[in-house]
């Protein structure tokens, strides 16, 4: 990675950090690594030991958001030349906060729609990228809507033609693989504690 992307990938980590002051971030041996995430931003939110409902509806459209946001985190990421756990790991923690945000609070339900939210941008976010890559290097930088869409639309062709779809598929596994990694605390706290 050059000396722009490094600092780039620097500055993003720092917001991160400046965000969840309590959360290790670091590398070890290469990998990205967190640790401590704050319990009051996964666990469920509690009146008198009785888990409070949150507004699904609303609390979906905030996960999405907060995932998207991630998801940018991926792109950027993705655009010096590598994939990172962090990106996965904000995009879980991200969509949880949005949907806390906009549900009014979190319950096991918004935990485990938050994640599904979040693996399902991961997907999306990987599929973006390449479709600015194609648009990079097969349209000549054009980013414009039209051009966007029409290689959106014909990806899958794009990439058959191209015998990518290995590239494709081992980008999406690893990311995966990061992500899960990454956020293996925020998974854990979501499948194991105040099962409601």
């Amino acid at each position: 990675m050059d000396e722009a992307g490094s600092a780039l990938y620097n500055q993003i980590v720092d917001q991160m950090e400046q965000r969840l002051p309590e959360t290790d971030f670091g590398f070890e041996n290469d990998s990205f690594y967190t640790t401590a995430i704050p319990k009051d931003i996964v666990e469920i939110d509690t009146v008198e030991g009785e888990p409070v409902k949150s507004n699904a509806f609303l609390g979906i459209i905030g996960a999405i958001i907060g995932a998207a946001l991630g998801s940018i985190i991926w792109i950027i990421i993705g655009k010096l030349g590598f994939i990172a756990g962090i990106a996965g790991f904000a995009m879980m923690l991200f969509a949880i906060k949005g949907y806390r945000r906009l549900a009014g609070s979190l319950d096991k339900k918004g935990q485990i729609i938050s994640l599904i939210i979040a693996f399902i941008m991961i997907f999306i976010a990987n599929y973006a990228q390449y479709v600015l890559e194609i648009c990079k290097y097969y349209y000549s930088s054009d980013y414009s809507v039209s051009t966007i869409i029409k290689v959106t639309k014909g990806l899958p062709d794009l990439l058959t033609m191209g015998d990518l779809w290995g590239e494709f598929a081992k980008d999406l596994l690893v990311g995966y693989a990061l992500s899960i990694w990454a956020g293996f605390k925020i998974i854990k706290t979501t499948f194991s504690s105040n099962k409601q």
